[in-house]
């Protein structure tokens, strides 16, 4: 039967196999080192070398395999590994959100002092140094929750920023498009967590059976950052579009239309607030592009800018959102969102047979939980419920 030191052994070979896999498969990703794209650049150079630096913790805890202590050796450097993966994975996910958030100088100057502090953590335990071990050890614990608090005060906050950048963008409910991106980083802070708490009692319960465990989780957690982070790479451009317009030319710029026209400016729009005439026929034209593009069913397209939809209407952004303030007393966001849920009312009782989230996507709802969300707040029950009362649900 298999003692404990074999099953860390098999543990650790999995998670360096995995690493060294992984890291592989990051490295072989090119991405153009563009203006448009070097937050994602940026942001898979540091993961690729996050797997590099798992690679190496994990072989150099199988390397000193034959130390006396080894279990505990293996529980401390486990500890070091995530400290150095949550530096690196924050300074990761920051920068796919907004590169300009975090200088990579003071990202490198955590990561050096987390590695200086984990070499020296490793030299006093294979030297035997028990009481230099135990100070450095709270040293540590110390130095890593303020690293952690650090990195989640910075990450929540460029978070809600992007957010608001995306909704800004596309007018559109943003959050299912980055939501992987906090789960990670929950999950990430999460196994951080676990290896504190259980550093801190590793001593007074002797569970090292639990360590296995949590080496074969830190495997696991591995395969899933990565599974999402290759599935973001396959739908990236629409969030880099909502990021990448205020970094490329420095601090802003607008994006190029797909379909150049004429546009108004801002001062137009301050013209038409005290011209009445200009106001007039500026109105009676989007009123019109407006019943043209309902006829068409274009409210049911989604992944566009606002810039694209007041082109599509032959207007500004400004413009089209002054028309709404004045003209509908709602903004465009709502009434798009009105539209489509009376689309989607009508396409339930058409055909019974269609799935909801069939007739979600038809009706230009990209995620199903909003398309409930807006069903019920606006209609008073759920899809299922209009389908199922023939239409007779009244609020």
């Amino acid at each position: 039967m298999l003692g404990l030191n074999s099953y860390l052994e098999l543990s650790l070979f999995i998670d360096l196999i995995a690493s060294i896999c992984i890291g592989l498969i990051f490295l072989l990703i090119k991405i153009p080192h563009t203006e448009y794209s070097r937050s994602l650049y940026w942001s898979k150079t540091f993961i690729t070398a996050f797997f590099g630096v798992c690679a190496v913790m994990f072989w150099f805890m199988l390397y000193h395999r034959n130390l006396e202590g080894w279990s505990d050796f293996v529980t401390i450097m486990m500890l070091v590994t995530t400290a150095v993966s949550a530096a690196t994975l924050s300074y990761s996910l920051i920068s796919l959100l907004d590169e300009r958030y975090m200088s990579r100088d003071s990202f490198l100057l955590n990561v050096i002092l987390v590695a200086a502090a984990g070499i020296a953590l490793a030299r006093v335990m294979i030297h035997g140094y028990v009481l230099a071990t135990k100070i450095l050890i709270i040293v540590f614990i110390i130095g890593h929750v303020a690293q952690c608090i650090y990195h989640i005060i910075r990450f929540n906050g460029i978070f809600q920023q992007s957010l608001r950048k995306m909704e800004e963008y596309y007018d559109e409910e943003a959050y299912h498009r980055i939501r992987w991106i906090r789960f990670c980083y929950i999950i990430m802070m999460l196994t951080d967590m676990f290896i504190l708490v259980y550093v801190l009692c590793y001593y007074i319960f002797q569970k090292e059976s639990i360590m296995v465990a949590y080496i074969l989780f830190y495997a696991l957690f591995m395969l899933y950052f990565a599974s999402n982070y290759f599935s973001f790479l396959g739908s990236h451009k629409i969030v880099m579009d909502a990021f990448a317009h205020e970094t490329l030319g420095g601090k802003t710029r607008r994006p190029v239309s797909k379909h150049p026209k004429k546009k108004a400016n801002t001062a137009e729009v301050a013209d038409a607030e005290t011209e009445p005439d200009i106001k007039d026929k500026s109105f009676a034209s989007i009123g019109k592009a407006l019943d043209r593009w309902v006829e068409e069913k274009r409210y049911r397209e989604y992944d566009k800018s606002r810039e694209e939809i007041a082109d599509e209407i032959g207007t500004t952004k400004e413009m089209l959102q002054f028309y709404f303030a004045t003209k509908m007393g709602k903004d465009f966001r709502t009434w798009r969102t009105e539209l489509r849920i009376e689309d989607a009312k009508a396409l339930l009782l058409q055909d019974k047979n269609a799935s909801i989230n069939m007739i979600a996507d038809i009706s230009g709802f990209s995620d199903r939980s909003n398309f409930h969300r807006q069903f019920t707040k606006i209609v008073g029950c759920s899809p299922k419920e209009w389908r199922e009362s023939n239409g007779n649900h009244t609020k």
